[in-house]
């Protein structure tokens, strides 16, 4: 198992990647999570860590993102690599 030390860097790097047109695998409603039940929309994105950029080769994470319609903030509700619990 990969074990990311990662910091939010890194992270934010991952999230700007992301494309609704490549990497947006659909929606999914009533996730639980630590604030309640949230409507999030998945991502699957192949990301390298070293030139924190897309890369086929790099590592697959699975995203899930909460967007609040009322303001203009997104909220990570799971981040893992794909594979992982």
């Amino acid at each position: 198992m990969k074990n990311l030390a990662w910091s939010s860097s890194e992270l934010r790097a991952l999230v700007s990647a992301l494309r609704v047109d490549r990497h947006y695998k659909g929606s999914k409603q009533a996730q639980q999570s630590e604030v309640g039940e949230l409507d999030v929309d998945v991502y699957l994105i192949k990301f390298d860590e070293d030139s924190l950029a897309e890369n086929r080769s790099g590592l697959e994470f699975y995203i899930k993102l909460a967007i609040d319609p009322e303001e203009p903030t997104v909220a990570i509700v799971s981040f893992h690599l794909s594979g992982s619990p």
